[in-house]
């Protein structure tokens, strides 16, 4: 029995400016607040924890090329995170959250699909992020800290091929994934005695 509770109010905003430079290609600005909402630990001796909030700073573009064959999207962001909720896992095998302190984020974000021929198509993607504490609110943190389980960089690569097989419809694809080394906490003295996830390729 957890005698214990959380209120809070605020309000959220967005707004989006978008340019058509013609019926194919678009570039567009975008700034939005998210949030996710506060909460109670499971412990009853661990205080409750607040919401954290999420100031996005957006410009992107979403362009079609050789008669819409070709698709090619991106985007730059720019993230600040005020009081980021932090999971770990605490006694008794209890997870415990946190609001950790503030955090930003960069990155750049992009994704090519390519059709060169009826049913034959192609996609790729990829994602950089430069992740960092700027401020720190529980013990055995610093700032300039990088943000846990965040790779620097994914890519992904999908072939497929969709043709008529007799009375069925059947397809052949392969594709490929790359996951960057990650940091497993924000915590020094848990991220020196676990060590980074090292970085790895999938195949299917």
């Amino acid at each position: 029995n957890l005698n214990a509770s959380t209120e809070e109010d605020g309000e959220l905003y967005r707004a989006n400016l978008e340019w058509n430079l013609d019926d194919d290609r678009m570039l567009y600005a975008t700034y939005s607040e998210g949030f996710r909402p506060a909460g109670i630990n499971r412990r009853a001796t661990q205080p409750p924890y607040s919401a954290d909030f999420l100031d996005n700073y957006e410009i992107g573009w979403k362009t079609d090329w050789a008669d819409g064959r070709l698709r090619w999207n991106g985007a730059i962001f720019h993230e600040v995170w005020e009081d980021f909720q932090f999971a770990f896992l605490g006694q008794s095998g209890l997870t415990e959250i946190q609001n950790a302190g503030d955090a930003e984020i960069d990155g750049i974000e992009t994704d090519l699909t390519w059709a060169p021929v009826h049913g034959l198509v192609f996609t790729a993607a990829a994602t950089w992020l430069d992740t960092e504490l700027t401020s720190a609110s529980i013990p055995d943190t610093t700032v300039g800290t990088r943000l846990p389980v965040s790779p620097d960089l994914k890519f992904d690569f999908v072939g497929r091929y969709e043709f008529n097989l007799g009375n069925w419809d059947a397809f052949v694809q392969g594709g490929a994934s790359y996951i960057g080394d990650r940091s497993i906490d924000i915590r020094a003295s848990e991220a020196a005695l676990i060590g980074e996830l090292p970085g790895y390729w999938e195949a299917d």
